[in-house]
């Protein structure tokens, strides 16, 4: 027996007659209606969670919670849809794990109806902590949806013995990773977690890895590393097998706050790490380099920069130059290297897109032209703004070579800008 969709408050008709029925018939329809499809039937709950939100003071509000809490539909959701309860019992019986199985409607609700799946966990009918039938953890669903939202609901519904299990069932035996080992990956499932599990650091900080540790500097700002490194976790510790911390802090959207942490705490970046952060177009740890170190790679870092030709280099390429440890006027052959570098590659990228065009590689060059004279516009725009930002700092140098190889390629707007250079 199915409620109508269509039964709410301001159609009253329907939940009149159902509240008149006994207590138990009532019972009986809310939880058939449920399990009126195979996997749980989403029309029926979806329902049944509105009627919850707006029949306030009612019968039918009662009962709903009366049945979600209750034990009958709990065991019912666990036999009717193979669930786990936890991965201690999914492990007991891991054999009966079938990864091609579809999900349930708690496991399907992660990722198509949050409200419905929230709605599941705030009465009672399941935990945060139950394994589907394909061996695969609700945390682990959201995980592979990118959901944050929903992962960070279940994580924080989660009991501390579950945080520390793996999140998914292996027929074979072979563990995953634990869930707070796994929070690692997202800023606000770590934060979660690490705010679970504090009053037991020393176990839980002891099993992160030196993965688990990188994925961290790549989000922690001062307070959160200061916050671990009193509980025993340096996050600018160089481990066996493991990247310097730098490196990771290098990717964050903002990394000058961690640097100075790393810095005023003794840590120091690694050798070449200013070509990292080139070769990775982290601009912003660029900046902060240049202006904190001394480093010799300085020139090979400017001449990747002058190489690439994507419009983000840009600004890299500008940060890079304007530099003041290594003044540009008194090095006019490496000036030569730089202009070269970035004549050839914007020349050899020209090139290629040409036979592109003609080999019809892209169907959008093809049928409109506009789009390929644009995207040779857009290359020979980058080239320049770093022609003229060589301009600025230096009083002239020797291009007539280049100026040859960019009108044979037909680059004018790049030939144009080495003219002004010239003078």
């Amino acid at each position: 027996m199915k409620i109508c969709k269509k039964a709410t408050s301001s159609d009253p008709c329907l939940l009149d007659r159902i509240e008149n029925l006994p207590l138990e018939l009532i019972d009986f329809i809310i939880e058939a209606s449920i399990f009126s499809e195979p996997k749980g039937s989403h029309e029926a709950l979806h329902t049944i969670m509105k009627l919850h939100r707006v029949e306030v003071g009612t019968v039918f509000k009662s009962r709903i919670e009366t049945v979600f809490n209750s034990r009958s539909l709990q065991n019912h959701i666990i036999a009717n849809w193979k669930m786990f309860p936890d991965f201690s019992r999914g492990e007991k019986n891991r054999l009966t794990v079938d990864e091609h199985a579809s999900y349930d409607l708690a496991s399907w609700s992660i990722r198509n109806c949050s409200e419905c799946f929230q709605f599941l966990l705030r009465q009672h009918a399941i935990t945060a902590s139950y394994f589907c039938h394909t061996g695969e953890s609700f945390y682990w669903i959201a995980w592979k949806d990118h959901n944050l939202e929903q992962g960070a609901v279940i994580v924080a519904s989660m009991s501390d013995e579950h945080l520390f299990q793996p999140f998914l069932i292996d027929r074979l035996g072979e563990h995953s990773k634990s869930i707070f080992q796994s929070s690692t990956w997202s800023e606000p499932w770590f934060r979660i977690c690490w705010d679970r599990v504090k009053t037991q650091s020393r176990s839980a900080l002891s099993s992160l890895g030196t993965h688990e540790i990188g994925q961290i500097c790549r989000f922690a700002d001062p307070g959160l590393a200061q916050e671990l490194l009193d509980h025993g976790l340096e996050l600018g510790k160089v481990h066996t097998g493991y990247k310097s911390p730098w490196i990771y802090v290098m990717a964050q959207k903002d990394p000058e706050p961690m640097f100075e942490w790393l810095w005023e705490n003794d840590y120091r970046p690694p050798e070449h790490f200013l070509e990292s952060a080139t070769r990775n177009y982290c601009t912003k740890a660029a900046g902060w380099i240049i202006s904190h170190t001394e480093y010799q790679d300085w020139c090979q870092a400017l001449l990747f920069a002058a190489g690439y030709t994507n419009e983000r280099s840009v600004e890299l390429f500008q940060v890079l130059i304007q530099q003041e440890q290594f003044p540009l006027r008194t090095r006019e052959s490496f000036v030569c290297d730089i202009l070269i570098r970035l004549v050839d590659e914007v020349c050899a990228a020209s090139q290629q897109y040409h036979e592109f065009y003609q080999g019809a590689i892209f169907p959008q060059w093809r049928d409109d032209p506009t789009d390929f004279n644009d995207t040779i516009s857009n290359l020979q725009e980058v080239a320049v703004r770093k022609i003229e930002a060589v301009n600025q700092l230096v009083d002239g140098v020797g291009v007539v070579g280049m100026k040859v190889k960019t009108r044979h390629a037909g680059l004018h707007q790049v030939m144009e800008a080495l003219e002004n250079l010239d003078r």
